[in-house]
């Protein structure tokens, strides 16, 4: 790897990532001159040794006792190689890009039991040489799909149950896509996950808002999957208690962008929680303490239900706007919203019950909430028409205002006969 020709030294980086695969030789294979030389041939000058020495630094920073030096040495070089265009080929160009992507998501990411202080050093870095205008493009490269044909998508007569649709029983147990999984589709899921790690640092919206990238960060969830949609959503749901980029999101389209991620993701949500699993023998019956001992399966995160509740709150942030409270009425957002309170998630309920809430503030939307949302008729009118009553002092203004319209009539139709009835000495005052 160090004094090879290029084709060897590429031959020699693919059989040290293979015989890192194990256990029992990586700490055998793996040192500093290999991280060292990996990396120099990530930046060298042989377009297919890209491939290989970006695949070798994406297991490495996968593991904690490496992930510094790759780190410390090829951040940047990770960068550059997601950048459109930097590798030549088709596939190969992909796979390195994928392979950078994921390494740089590793690099980043919250892990139990590590410091976060260095991740968060890496995450300015990232940002200062234009990380996140890189990683939006990466997300809108090549869709899988076409674009919808309307937006926002109808919502469903009923929301699915058990993170499935219903009536599908090969389907149990698994968890349902919206759209086919490819290298494509694993590209921007990466990308996606590394903008969410980006967006919690502070010089993150600003850079957005600067490159341009906030129309098109919005315009993939078009096209985006479940596990994409719950990472950019959930960056614009922080970044939406901003009043003035609350403005922008709404600019551009933002409301039926949100309500189609709603309505899509609705028929996969779960509207019930966990049921308590019954004892299999007297054994475990009689021993409660014993089986509360067992260690629990880790269920994995349900995407369609964490992409519901960060789009309820970007809706709940917008309707503070009063535009915005016009177009969810228009676009029949109130029905996805009283569907969303279906869901066993408490955080999306809170968050579909907010936007509810600002949405009652305009009166021309509670005869839309009385007959979608289900709101009691006590509610929508709480008082009677016949119990409304004219206060004196409004029948008093009425009368004055009637007076003054009436001698402001006469002074312009015969000023001369007005002033001739009157006393010259108050007409001089006046």
């Amino acid at each position: 790897m160090e004094k090879g020709s290029p084709e060897e030294r590429m031959a020699a980086c693919g059989t040290l990532h293979a015989l890192a695969q194990s256990p029992k030789h990586v700490q055998e294979v793996v040192n500093n001159r290999v991280v060292m030389a990996t990396v120099a041939l990530m930046g060298g000058d042989h377009d297919r040794s890209r491939q290989p020495a970006a695949q070798f630094l994406a297991f490495l920073a996968q593991r904690p006792e490496y992930s510094a030096r790759v780190a410390d040495n090829a951040l940047l070089l990770l960068l550059e190689g997601c950048k459109l265009g930097s590798v030549p080929g088709w596939g190969g160009a992909r796979m390195t890009m994928l392979h950078c992507v994921t390494a740089i998501r590793s690099l980043i990411e919250n892990v139990q039991c590590e410091a976060s202080e260095p991740k968060i050093v890496r995450r300015n870095q990232l940002i200062v040489h234009g990380a996140v205008s890189t990683l939006v493009q990466l997300l809108a490269y090549a869709p899988r799909l076409p674009e919808p044909s309307q937006v926002p998508a109808p919502p469903p007569n009923a929301v699915g149950k058990s993170g499935r649709s219903s009536g599908s029983r090969k389907s149990k147990g698994k968890q349902v896509s919206r759209l086919p999984a490819g290298r494509k589709d694993c590209i921007s899921t990466q990308a996606s996950a590394c903008l969410r790690f980006l967006a919690t640092c502070p010089e993150f919206m600003p850079e957005l808002i600067a490159s341009g990238s906030l129309g098109t960060l919005l315009s993939t969830l078009l096209t985006a999957s479940d596990e994409q949609a719950a990472y950019v959503c959930g960056i614009l749901w922080e970044a939406t208690s901003d009043l003035a980029i609350a403005q922008q999101v709404l600019d551009q389209r933002g409301v039926p962008i949100l309500l189609h991620i709603i309505s899509t993701c609705l028929l996969f949500a779960k509207t019930k929680g966990k049921r308590g699993s019954k004892p299999k023998s007297a054994e475990d019956a009689g021993q409660p303490e014993r089986r509360a001992q067992r260690p629990q399966p880790v269920s994995p995160p349900s995407f369609p239900d964490i992409a519901i509740c960060n789009a309820t709150g970007v809706l709940h942030h917008l309707t503070f706007l009063d535009r915005a409270k016009v177009e969810v009425g228009k676009l029949g957002g109130v029905r996805s919203l009283a569907l969303c309170l279906k869901i066993a998630h408490i955080q999306t309920k809170e968050n579909a019950t907010g936007a509810l809430y600002n949405m009652g503030m305009d009166p021309a939307n509670v005869d839309l909430l009385a007959k979608e949302a289900g709101l009691p008729g006590f509610l929508a009118h709480p008082m009677p028409m016949n119990w409304l009553v004219k206060n004196e002092d409004d029948e008093e203004d009425a009368a004055d205002k009637a007076e003054d319209e009436f001698l402001e009539g006469q002074l312009m139709g015969s000023p001369s006969s007005f002033f001739l009835t009157q006393d010259p000495r108050s007409a001089e005052l006046s």
